[in-house]
């Protein structure tokens, strides 16, 4: 019984309805439930008490209607129950008095106090139910309600059914007391009903508090923990900064091998999968500019390995190399390229084996395709000749302010399904000549304003315009380019140009 009760209040509520209009609803049922007691007691007290047939006959045939309102309340329906409810009961009064009075059945008293309890209800109802969410329409339920209070004293002193005339006899105080008792007993149950409704909602919302509390605490706690591994992981990786720092070769070294470049080098992350490679060999110096696959730590890994194996194969006569175990197979071609005059591809060859024994590549479609691209060049400053290969990353030389474009394989240092031998390109140079070695990086930058990409067209007339001037002011130049181009949006890679004047 206690089930059904509990079902009876709950209907037309869900979770997904604002917390005050959940309440609405649970103290309509709740009264609509009542309500359904008071008139089915008091139909059968006036049936079996007090012989009386037409107003208890009337008055069940209205639990039919109070059943309707509570299944369209089921139905998400509660301001149109409200509506019926609020129209019906008045107008139900006054038909089933006036009818009653007409056919002198049952004591006056009776039919001039039930109607205006049950005007009082349906004045005081949508009041309670709509509350202060819905003023306008509660206020315009309660003046309906009133104007029917008129309409029922104008209605009844119509057919004499005045307090004035009925006779005050000691029966008549005993329908008085039921009256009263009735009113009290309604308004007893409405104060509890919101009372207990709002308990359950109180301790609804305590209970949401505390999880909320609790969670809260657990996020705190949580950020806490995360905030400490983040304090960590980061000061992993600017160490990490400094080990790949320090594999680079340092400003002055390069400054003493080649006086008039410049190195723009931006990298998106503390560690940068971008990296640069300075060597000097007798009369040949090795110029690199390469980009891993990815960024950040796993670019940085790659971008180390890179260094390694091109040591290795630059200084071949070192011991480096025999320490490999992975480049048994490979320790031929580096004694080839000491023997032989080097190439810039016999470099980029080697290379590519190297990487592909490191990662153990087979060419299985399953396993990475990780791997670097670049540009390398081979320069003899005393015969003024250069050699370049590449690895999808071109190289531009500029000569009387025009630019010479010479592109790179379309094939990675490492596994691919069309794999050959890089072109070795060999190129006389001139004095005053500028060339430019670089990663993707700039000309992949979104602008901050269109979301455009910087792309080659633009960067090769940037490039076209700034050849001309000192290498110093041609970086600057470059990077206030970036950044106006940039401006708040991120960037999204490494970024590195390396720029050589003869």
């Amino acid at each position: 019984m206690a089930n059904i009760w509990k079902k009876i209040s709950y209907l037309g509520v869900s979770n997904d309805q604002p917390l005050y209009w959940q309440k609405s609803i649970i103290l309509y049922n709740q009264i609509a439930r009542i309500l359904i007691l008071i008139i089915f007691f008091t139909s059968m007290i006036m049936f079996f008490k007090m012989n009386m047939r037409i107003v208890p006959t009337a008055f069940l045939l209205t639990l039919p209607v109070m059943a309707l309102s509570l299944w369209l309340n089921s139905l998400g329906k509660v301001n149109f129950s409200i509506l019926i409810i609020s129209i019906f009961f008045p107008l139900f009064f006054l038909f089933t008095s006036v009818y009653s009075k007409m056919y002198s059945e049952g004591v006056s008293l009776i039919f001039y106090i039930a109607p205006r309890f049950g005007i009082i209800i349906s004045i005081i109802f949508p009041v309670v139910i709509l509350g202060f969410h819905d003023i306008k329409r509660a206020f315009l339920s309660s003046l309906g309600g009133i104007l029917v209070f008129i309409l029922f004293d104008y209605v009844h002193s119509i057919f004499g059914i005045n307090v004035q005339n009925i006779p005050y006899y000691p029966k008549n105080y005993l329908f008085v007391i039921f009256g009263l008792a009735i009113v009290l007993i309604f308004f007893t149950f409405l104060i509890f009903s919101l009372q207990r409704i709002n308990n359950i909602y109180e301790n609804i919302v305590l209970n949401q508090k505390k999880d909320i509390e609790k969670q809260r605490d657990y996020a705190e706690k949580q950020h806490k923990e995360i905030r400490k591994q983040k304090e960590q992981i980061t000061d992993s990786i600017r160490y990490a900064r400094r080990i790949q720092t320090a594999m680079l070769p340092s400003p002055q070294y390069i400054e003493n091998i080649l006086p008039e470049h410049f190195i723009f080098f931006k990298p998106k992350d503390i560690v940068s999968g971008d990296f640069y490679f300075f060597a000097q060999k007798k009369n040949l110096l090795y110029i690199v500019a390469a980009d891993c696959t990815g960024h950040g730590v796993p670019g940085a890994f790659m971008s180390m390995l890179g260094i390694s194996f091109l040591n290795a194969i630059i200084n071949s006569e070192s011991k480096f190399a025999l320490q490999l175990p992975f480049v048994d197979d490979v320790v031929d071609k580096i004694n080839d390229l000491r023997i032989k005059e080097p190439t810039a591809a016999g470099v980029l060859n080697s290379l590519r084996e190297m990487i592909k024994k490191a990662l153990k590549q087979t060419g299985n479609d399953t396993e990475p395709k990780d791997g670097m691209d670049m540009a390398l060049c081979i320069l003899d400053r005393k015969k003024l000749k250069m050699q370049y290969a590449g690895a999808h990353n071109p190289l531009y030389l500029f000569r009387n302010k025009q630019l010479i474009e010479y592109k790179a394989d379309r094939m990675p240092i490492g596994i691919h399904i069309k794999e050959k031998p890089f072109t070795n390109h060999e190129i006389k140079l001139k004095k005053e000549d500028v060339f430019y070695l670089f990663s993707d990086g700039f000309v992949d930058q979104f602008n901050g304003e269109t979301g455009e990409k910087y792309k080659i067209r633009r960067f090769k007339q940037l490039l076209s315009d700034i050849h001309r001037l000192n290498m110093s002011v041609q970086k600057r130049r470059l990077e206030e380019e970036l950044y106006q181009w940039k401006k708040n949006s991120e960037q999204v890679d490494d970024i590195l140009i390396v720029g050589v004047r003869i």
